[in-house]
């Protein structure tokens, strides 16, 4: 019976506002874009499509266990800053290791950062780890909703995986063109990085926990600060400069 409150509180919250209905359908289709890559697809789109659900699947549950796992996050002895950064970073952890996984599974190619886990790891996560510090620092400042968090969780991969990624692979101009269209997707991929540390350090941060708006929607300019850990990228931006400049002369 808790199960179905929970799924029903998720639920009413998605679908409060005209605005999250839109979305709330726009996320429908993704989903079944994703099942249907997962039925009759290729191997890259059946890994893409069940490593997306995974992930989606992944949150529904931590919010399930959501207040069990927070008394026990409660008895680590660490600063919450500490705290806030291990959570997203073991979330980002999982997520490309869902990704490597399933691309080993149905024989994909290119779909994870590298076929070794381990090389995946270091390209991804010093991305991943600033943009989590970046996170804290936002959510010091203003208040925010869990669904704006789900939301620019999908922002933040869209810079990621919609700009740099394709920004690499010499296909910007298509592939951010796509990612637009697919951000409800990226939203399920991040949430399971940015929604626990996110709750689970709710009663040591100034953020909004209830997945109801927050107390300062009103006050766009805490959507500009939410950008912040975009930041993270920009190391990898300069990385792309250099190789442009000095990959030409070698």
């Amino acid at each position: 019976m808790e199960v179905i409150n929970d799924l029903s509180e998720i639920a009413r919250a998605l679908t409060s506002t005209v605005k999250m209905k839109v979305f709330c359908f726009w996320l429908f289709l993704m989903v079944l874009l994703c099942l249907f890559w997962v039925m009759f697809g290729e191997p890259n789109n059946v890994t893409v499509g069940i490593s997306i659900l995974v992930c989606g699947i992944n949150t529904i549950v931590f919010w399930i266990f959501r207040e069990l796992l927070t008394q026990q996050v409660k008895k680590w002895r660490m600063k919450p800053s500490r705290k806030f950064v291990l959570i997203g970073s073991l979330g980002a952890l999982w997520v490309e290791f869902v990704f490597w996984f399933f691309e080993k599974i149905f024989g994909a190619v290119g779909i994870a950062a590298h076929p070794n886990l381990l090389l995946d790891y270091i390209a991804t996560m010093p991305w991943y780890i600033m943009m989590v510090a970046l996170l804290w620092k936002v959510q010091n400042r203003h208040h925010y909703s869990v669904k704006e968090m789900l939301i620019l969780g999908g922002i933040y991969e869209l810079g990621a995986d919609g700009f740099i990624g394709p920004l690499f692979k010499g296909q910007l101009l298509t592939g951010f063109a796509f990612s637009i269209i697919g951000i409800p997707i990226f939203v399920m991929v991040y949430s399971i990085i940015i929604v626990p540390p996110t709750y689970l350090l709710r009663e040591e941060t100034k953020v909004s926990t209830s997945i109801h708006p927050g107390k300062e929607e009103h006050n766009y300019r805490r959507y500009f600060y939410a950008l912040l850990p975009l930041l993270g990228l920009v190391p990898y931006l300069l990385l792309f400069v250099l190789l442009t400049i000095f990959g030409k002369t070698l």
